[in-house]
């Protein structure tokens, strides 16, 4: 798959989260034709920005920016995960990398978006409905085996945590495994102390998500009665066998990301836990800022992935190996057009950055130790084979030669018999020699004795040409058959030797 553009959606505040808000926002909508909508940012989001009293305001009067497509307040959970989601996961299915993140400040819709209402069918996020196409479409490719895990974890103050870990019970973070990054000598990120969960069915994979939910940090600001205070990352891993006797397989994760919002604290007037969780949450999305700022400038040759946990674990998401798409989750009020027009800036720097998908194609040690052992003992087996054809084929070669032999010695054979009929018909002239002169003075020889001696000639001659057609007809038949067998052979040969 050639590079592909991070697309990017905006969606405004849905109508079921919508508290009172004293003045709503103003904006509109541009929507261009769908031709292109596939690689294009075909919807346009403009913001008017009202005047404040009476003051000078050098502001522009309104913002306009892009995006794939823009999700008005009425959009349904079905209608953003068909848009959105849905494509990512095709291409998971076939053995690509995926992530979906929600971005945007703190009650503007992310973890609704990305987990929705668990108890509600048709309030279920992206999770829900991806897990669920996800089990479906595996249950109609009956052709090749699949393998689904699951890891889920977040990122508190900049720590790492697995929310399915056998120590989740513990009322405190602290008590909790941290999850570690680290590098291989490759190059890839890989977690330490994180679990992997294998995954059978849609209820399995819930009942884990519950179970998982119940142990992220939330807290109440004046922003959102349950706000995320973390970054929360749900990892579905999925393992494609094309057929039980190939040793190759495809390996795949699909990242479904809810970032914690961003907060101004003097505005919202946060204190306490809550203060210092802000200010992890803005350093964390900062850093986020300054990657997809680095990615977006073309000759930019250090990208700061290092600097936050989330950066690194969403490497790949980054310009990597992965389809990546983002939703920009928009607040509707006044109040709050600063922090939307900040998250619209930060989706267009997104749209700017590249990743390239790619098939993962992993081998599996056994199997390859089994398939390489069978394929030496099948050489093998050639081999002899090989040896005992050759040996045959040289008999028949030698046979070949003693038949060309043979049809030499036949021909000088023959040839010496025309020879002998040449020099009996000379020498009958000059044992006669009155038959020659006779002949020459115009007198009439003995008929009887002309036509025996005629006869006598013609069936010499018959005899030798004969002898000459059938010893030919028989010398092609043969050659044309010893031909044909090597061919054969030959063919044979350099078939195993090919294969």
């Amino acid at each position: 798959m050639s590079k592909k553009s991070i697309k990017v959606y905006g969606r405004l505040k849905p109508v079921i989260l919508n508290s009172p808000i004293k003045e709503s926002l103003d904006y509109k909508i541009y929507r261009f034709p769908e031709e292109n909508q596939e690689e294009t940012l075909n919807d346009t989001l403009t913001i008017t920005c009202k005047p404040v009293g009476y003051f000078i305001n050098h502001k522009p009067k309104s913002h306009s920016f892009r995006f794939n497509q823009v999700f008005d307040q009425d959009t349904d959970q079905e209608s953003i995960f068909e848009v959105v989601a849905k494509p990512v996961v095709d291409s998971f299915l076939s053995g690509y990398n995926g992530t979906v993140f929600a971005y945007g400040q703190t009650g503007s819709g992310k973890t609704f978006t990305i987990s929705g209402i668990p108890d509600s069918p048709n309030q279920r996020g992206i999770i829900q409905r991806s897990v669920q196409y996800i089990f479906e479409a595996i249950n109609k490719n009956i052709e090749k085996e699949f393998n689904v895990s699951l890891s889920y974890w977040e990122i508190h103050n900049e720590n790492g945590y697995d929310l399915l870990g056998p120590l989740t019970r513990i009322n405190h973070l602290e008590g909790l495994e941290k999850v570690i990054l680290q590098e291989n000598e490759k190059g890839d990120i890989y977690f330490r102390n994180l679990s992997l969960h294998m995954v059978s069915t849609y209820e399995e994979a819930m009942a884990l998500l519950a179970a998982g939910d119940t142990n992220r940090m939330i807290a109440e600001t004046s922003m959102n009665q349950s706000s995320s205070r973390s970054h929360c990352i749900l990892t579905i891993h999925l393992v494609i066998q094309q057929s039980s006797e190939s040793y190759e397989y495809n390996s795949a994760k699909l990242h479904l990301v809810d970032l914690a919002g961003s907060e101004r604290v003097n505005k919202n007037g946060i204190n306490g836990q809550n203060l210092v969780e802000a200010c992890y949450i803005n350093l964390s999305l900062h850093y986020l800022q300054q990657v997809i700022v680095a990615l977006s400038e073309p000759n930019r040759s250090h990208v700061p992935y290092r600097n936050s946990i989330m950066t690194t674990a969403l490497r790949d998401s980054l310009g990597g190996n992965c389809l990546t798409v983002m939703i920009a989750n928009l607040a509707i009020d006044q109040d709050n057009i600063e922090e939307t027009v900040t998250t619209c800036r930060f989706a267009k720097r997104v749209a700017m950055v590249k990743n390239q998908p790619l098939i993962n194609v992993k081998k599996d040690p056994v199997k390859e130790v089994e398939f390489l052992k069978a394929k030496i003992k099948s050489l093998e087996s050639q081999q002899t084979f090989s040896s005992t054809f050759i040996n045959n084929w040289e008999e028949e070669i030698e046979e070949c030669k003693n038949n060309c032999f043979f049809k030499n010695k036949l021909n000088n054979s023959l040839q010496n018999n025309i020879n002998i009929d040449e020099n009996l018909n000379k020498n009958y002239f000059e044992i006669r020699p009155d038959w020659k002169m006779r002949s020459s003075l115009g007198y009439t020889f003995d008929i009887e004795e002309m036509s025996q001696f005629i006869c006598l000639l013609d069936k010499r001659q018959t005899s030798s040409l004969n002898k000459m057609n059938d010893l030919k007809v028989q010398l092609f038949l043969e050659a044309e058959r010893n031909l044909q067998i090597v061919a054969e052979n030959l063919y044979m040969i350099q078939h195993q030797m090919a294969s």
